[in-house]
């Protein structure tokens, strides 16, 4: 919606805010922005201070004292089922003259597996004040915004598809929870304590991610709808948008704390999916529908978040490079004087020479061909684990369940 400008703006061009007025209006920002759901979501989740100093900064200082408590007992509960599952195997482990069953070997590099979202809880402690920072540069980015299109953002769109996501999480994480018979049995096949608590953590510190790039898409969509219904001359409007997508690429791209959480996170629930998917196939082949179910939930967890990152990115930098060029493409051919021509060619030339991309120092980019790159490598790990499963149950020749005789044939050297 529109605002006028004059009162607390000043300058030839609508100026800048007055000094005097900056501090009010960034915190007025700071309350109604979208990640304050998201810092309550990250406090329930033990990520974050469950007492927050205001209503939209957590306090720093009181982070360790304030979630150590709580992280404790849900650490415990990991640990306790994974190092039951460990201790269990790694006896038959050490013996070298000893052969295991794929799938025994699969499920203890399942169980260190769920370790991993625990270990990212000191990271995110380390990186909280840059998170906070990004979340102060993004309510700056809303009073330029304001500034320069007369438009203020209205969040509560935002806010509802946030509300949707959590919502499709928690039910994801419920229904982990549902389909385990004991949380605390360490004799758990498919380790439902592990997971379920891992996916506790990783998930919160996910939700922040999909915030934030849904923060940067919005605007984007918001500066698109400025361009096309501005009354003023084009080159200035031209002019105004081109700074505001600048920044918006600059906000995309600082934030490399979270962007190489992330990149870690969609490594290990690349694993993880891939040996769950296969325990799907383990299990139907034994009868254990029951298992399979719980086992197929896990892997729809773990999917839908590596979706939701690849898709939601996606979107972001395809409306920051495609949708302004072909907005760019309808006001060149309506382009009447020089000037008007110069700022078309600066943008086209900003958006060429460095578009908007979420990377990992140019290994990798968070698209939707990432999610065709891992869909695909799992479907062929997945078929060698079920050629080496088949190859061990038909070289099965001891009844012993770590026994195997003294000149094994090359089949039965594989597994009991």
């Amino acid at each position: 919606m529109g605002v006028a400008r004059g009162g607390i703006w000043s300058g030839s061009d609508g100026g800048r805010p007055e000094p005097r007025h900056v501090g009010a209006l960034l915190e007025t920002r700071l309350r109604n922005s979208p990640t304050v759901p998201v810092f309550l979501s990250l406090a329930v989740g033990g990520l974050l201070p469950v007492r927050l100093s205001r209503p939209y900064l957590p306090s720093t200082e009181a982070l360790l004292l304030t979630t150590a408590p709580y992280c404790c007992v849900l650490m415990s509960v990991v640990l306790y089922s994974t190092s039951s599952v460990l201790f269990r195997h790694l006896p038959s482990v050490m013996e070298a003259r000893v052969f295991m069953q794929l799938y025994t070997r699969l499920k203890c590099v399942n169980a260190v597996l769920t370790i991993t979202p625990i270990l990212l809880i000191p990271y995110m402690w380390a990186g909280f004040r840059g998170l906070v920072a990004r979340a102060v540069d993004f309510c700056s980015y809303e009073i330029t915004h304001e500034f320069l299109t007369g438009r203020r953002l209205d969040w509560s769109k935002h806010v509802r598809r946030n509300q949707a996501v959590i919502a499709a999480f928690y039910a994801l994480l419920m229904a982990v929870f549902l389909f385990s018979n004991k949380i605390l049995d360490p004799e758990m096949n498919c380790h439902v304590p592990s997971y379920a608590c891992s996916l506790h953590f990783q998930t919160h510190i996910s939700l922040w991610y999909i915030t934030w790039i849904n923060q940067i898409h919005f605007a984007a969509e918001d500066v698109l709808q400025y361009l096309a219904e501005s009354k003023e001359h084009p080159c200035e409007t031209l002019r105004r948008a081109r700074k505001l997508w600048v920044e918006l690429r600059e906000l995309l791209e600082m934030n490399k704390t979270l962007r190489a959480l992330i990149f870690l996170i969609c490594g290990y629930l690349f694993v993880v999916a891939t040996l769950a998917l296969y325990q799907v196939i383990h299990y139907g082949r034994l009868g254990e529908t029951g298992t399979a179910l719980g086992q197929s939930v896990i892997y729809l967890t773990m999917f839908f978040q590596i979706f939701m990152f690849c898709n939601e990115t996606h979107k972001c930098t395809s409306t920051m490079n495609k949708s302004f060029t072909a907005v760019l493409d309808r006001f060149s051919l309506k382009a009447e004087d020089d000037e008007t021509r110069k700022v078309i060619n600066l943008f086209y030339l900003s958006i060429a020479a460095n578009p908007s991309k979420a990377s990992l120092a140019g290994f990798m980019t968070c698209d939707r061909s990432l999610l065709t790159s891992m869909a695909s490598a799992t479907l062929t790990y997945l078929v060698v684990l079920v050629q080496f499963q088949t190859i061990a149950t038909g070289a099965v020749n001891s009844t012993s369940p770590y026994f195997v005789n003294s000149t094994p044939t090359p089949q039965s050297a594989y597994d009991e």
